[in-house]
């Protein structure tokens, strides 16, 4: 029954949204039929055309800005400590104590802002601002920007004019998607994540808990020194099919990993797995990555790893293309397909996208295990190589 409200909410959601860009677009739509003059030329009006995509793309990226900025300006009111800012491919990340501009990709998403919590009880930890501050920016810069399209001649291809508009018609439309409580694309966006933690102190300590490490990962903190305390949360038995809460377990995955702790990772890998149905398809993509590393590299079960190498996973860490992936990547092809070509361009590979790496000692430990894969690999003779 409840599953079955799940779809019903989800199709719900999906009509919303579509609903949401086809305003948008029929509001577009008018604007380029209101500009039309039968006199126009054809060259005249193709012109116009090109004027309104080419604003609407520059209100899209603007408000993308807008958004990561509100964050960062009510983190900071908030007491909030800065961790990284990225917007596009251009992020800047606090390393060490110093900021340091990088290149970073993440696909799916063109901007973020990372902020860890100011150090205070967990019922005395503002939140709202600092998660909703995104949508107030929009808001702000929408109603400023239709008020300067008011005030503007409505001058026939008028570059301002377009441009107003646009910001106007972005601004809103991204205060209402990120403000109102909604999953997008099985992702909490910041409202609902408002909703949950409002409601909830185990998924509230769990993003406050992924945000500390965060900070401990940035400033190359040895990994050994992690305390367990980050991985605690106030009830005894939480939802662990809750995204927020999944995540921190991602986490904790991911460190005793580095730890070497193998015997808790494989453990909390399958406590992830047997609520796998129950968590979002993103975690379902991480858990299923993790599980092929496991199964290929640390168990060496070749027929295990190969049902877990789904057409679908590989799409997925083709196209994340981050250090992990590409290591797990270099596991599949080398230990399981033993294709010593393929995998040890893959493993090259990883070690180059190190440096597009934020955290230092994530990067450590993960370039300490594509060493340790290389140098067995090294020594294996052309019978190890044999499928």
């Amino acid at each position: 029954m409840e599953r079955e409200q799940g779809r019903w909410k989800s199709r719900l959601l999906d009509i919303v949204i579509y609903l949401s860009y086809m305003l948008v677009g029929g509001v577009l739509g008018y604007i380029v039929a209101f500009r039309y003059r039968p006199g126009d030329g054809a060259v005249l009006f193709l012109g116009k055309i090109v004027l309104l995509v080419a604003s609407l793309y520059v209100a899209v990226y603007a408000q993308i800005l807008f958004h990561e900025l509100g964050h960062l300006f009510w983190g900071k009111i908030s007491g909030y400590r800065f961790i990284f800012f990225r917007f596009a491919s251009c992020t800047v990340a606090r390393e060490g104590g110093h900021l340091r501009i990088r290149r970073l990709n993440v696909p799916g998403t063109s901007g973020q802002c990372l902020m860890s919590p100011p150090d205070r009880a967990l019922e005395n930890t503002p939140f709202v601002a600092y998660f909703l501050g995104g949508c107030f920016c929009n808001l702000l810069t929408g109603g400023i920007s239709l008020a300067a399209y008011g005030f503007l001649p409505h001058r026939q291809g008028s570059l301002l004019s377009s441009l107003f508009l646009c910001m106007a018609i972005v601004g809103f439309l991204f205060a209402f998607l990120n403000g109102i409580p909604l999953h997008i694309g099985g992702i909490a966006n910041d409202g609902m994540n408002v909703r949950k933690m409002s409601h909830s102190a185990d998924v509230r300590q769990a993003v406050f808990h992924q945000t500390r490490l965060a900070v401990l990962l940035s400033e190359g903190q040895p990994l050994t020194d992690f305390p367990d305390s980050l991985f605690q949360l106030p009830s005894e038995t939480p939802d662990i099919s809750e995204e927020n809460i999944a995540t921190l377990k991602m986490m904790e995955y991911s460190i005793r990993f580095y730890q070497k702790e193998y015997t808790k990772a494989g453990a909390l890998l399958g406590e992830l797995y047997r609520a796998r149905d129950s968590l979002p398809m993103f975690i379902q993509q991480e858990l299923s990555g993790e599980l092929l590393f496991y199964y290929a590299y640390l168990r060496r079960d070749r027929q295990r790893a190969r049902q877990l190498f789904t057409d679908d996973l590989e799409e997925y860490l083709v196209k994340q293309a981050t250090l992990e992936k590409k290591r797990i990547l270099a596991s599949y092809l080398l230990f399981v397909e033993k294709d010593k070509e393929q995998g040890e361009k893959m493993l090259h590979s990883a070690w180059r996208a190190a440096k597009y790496s934020l955290y230092p000692a994530a990067v450590e430990a993960e370039k300490e295990m594509l060493a340790g894969m290389g140098a067995e690999i090294r020594e294996w003779t052309q019978e190890d190589w044999q499928y």
